[in-house]
């Protein structure tokens, strides 16, 4: 099977457009095994259509529910996650996308698998030899709805992903060359003019964009208009009327968080800082500075390096509510949010008063995620230094899990098939 892949003109054009990782999902996929056999069960009432979960079985790859159960048979080559009723699945190469009964309702022709959006999921097209591509958005029949002419391309950060975006409120960000980020609405009419650096998706009625000139971030809203200042090294979308935003603090760049009037809600002081999520933020203070004498790049230095600081979660004014005590933190996501335990040197899971409900017992950062619909997908080590990878439910009963897997492997499963289902 990973010949094949490596045969496939899928990968040549990801090897200039899609990221890193894609690329070595397609070169994994083959190799992921051992599943811990009989964890995965037959369900019989496949009426329910519940949430489903992606799971595999060596290289073939399906989906459980939230019990565990099998609800779509292990057999594509490889699964993205469902997104309005649909998922994204790999045939011979191609991706096309299922239903939650397993029915493939539109066929595997395109070369990406991105997830629907408002009812509308974008792919590409590309011609190499003059470094062209185009962009659409196809509807949920597998329709073309909207797209772009070829045009010339130039190497972006996130790859063809970063070119058209998804849709968040209706509309979305696309980019145009030489000129830069504007807003189309769901017939493809531009309403928002292509100016800017960097552009963000609409939330709450406001998108984050950067200006080309002084490279700053503020505001508009959905007419286009400035709604608050570019003047911030950073902005992140609006959450819970709350938007993270980054300024100079003499001579440290710090978060803090603005409302919709563009008036500072809490005042620029963490060293780092997540969207409000459940009525919190998570945190982090500045450590302490201390002194440095040593080697840098192989040559002697001194001077002052700044430690990382504890972690919290503030409420919307800035007071903290779960006091600073972590080594990290990210946002609640159904009543829990996980944080490392600097003593045992692992993650678990605390509730909103800061009482762990899953005691620390998970490994990695990037492998221990939020819960949705009650699961979340986690990575532990198993006795030969392996990784077991699987969903734990509130309980920390593990629904489904696979024993003997590597890193590389457990890439796959948490960057890919989990996706902006599990991860932050």
């Amino acid at each position: 099977m990973c010949t094949k892949y490596l045969n496939a003109k899928i990968v040549s054009i990801g090897k200039i457009f899609l990221s890193m990782f894609t690329i070595s999902i397609l070169l994994l996929a083959s190799q992921l095994y051992a599943v811990e056999k009989g964890n995965a069960r037959k369900h019989i009432d496949k009426n329910a259509a519940p949430n489903l979960l992606a799971f595999f079985e060596g290289d073939r790859y399906g989906f459980i529910n939230q019990s565990g159960v099998i609800e779509i048979e292990p057999q594509f080559d490889l699964v993205g996650y469902f997104s309005e009723g649909l998922a994204a699945v790999m045939i011979d190469g191609k991706w096309g996308y299922i239903n939650k009964y397993g029915k493939l309702v539109i066929p595997p022709v395109f070369p990406d698998g991105t997830p629907f959006s408002e009812g509308l999921a974008v792919q590409w097209e590309e011609r190499p030899a003059e470094r062209e591509l185009k962009w659409f958005y196809i509807d949920a029949k597998g329709d073309v709805a909207i797209e772009s002419n070829f045009q010339r391309y130039r190497y972006r950060s996130g790859g063809v992903s970063s070119l058209a975006k998804p849709f968040k409120e209706g509309l979305a960000a696309i980019f145009v060359p030489e000129k830069g980020y504007g807003y189309i609405n769901k017939e493809g009419k531009m309403v928002v003019a292509p100016m800017f650096e960097e552009a963000k998706s609409f939330s709450e009625g406001f998108a984050a964009v950067k200006d080309k000139k002084k490279g700053r971030w503020g505001f508009i809203n959905k007419e286009g208009k400035l709604s608050i200042e570019q003047k911030y090294i950073f902005a992140d979308s609006f959450s819970e009327g709350r938007a993270l935003i980054r300024k100079w603090v003499g001579d440290d760049r710090l978060y803090g968080y603005i409302d919709h009037s563009g008036s500072i809600a809490v005042e620029p002081q963490f060293w780092e800082a997540y969207a409000f999520s459940e009525g919190l933020a998570a945190v982090q203070l500045r450590g302490d500075m201390v002194a440095f004498d040593g080697t840098l790049n192989g040559k002697p230095a001194s001077g002052s390096i700044q430690l990382s600081g504890s972690w919290g979660f503030i409420k919307k004014y800035g007071e903290f509510y779960i006091s600073p005590r972590f080594k990290a933190a990210t946002p609640f996501s159904e009543g829990l949010a996980r944080v490392y335990d600097s003593n045992k040197k692992l993650y678990g899971y605390i509730n909103n008063t800061g009482a762990f409900i899953i005691l620390p017992e998970y490994k990695n950062a990037s492998t221990t995620q939020r819960f949705v619909n009650g699961v979340a997908a986690v990575a532990g080590s198993s006795n030969d230094g392996r990784y077991v990878v699987g969903y734990i439910n509130k309980k920390n009963e593990y629904i489904w899990k696979a024993e003997g897997v590597t890193w590389d492997q457990a890439k796959i499963f948490f960057w890919f098939m989990t996706n902006g289902a599990i991860k932050y």
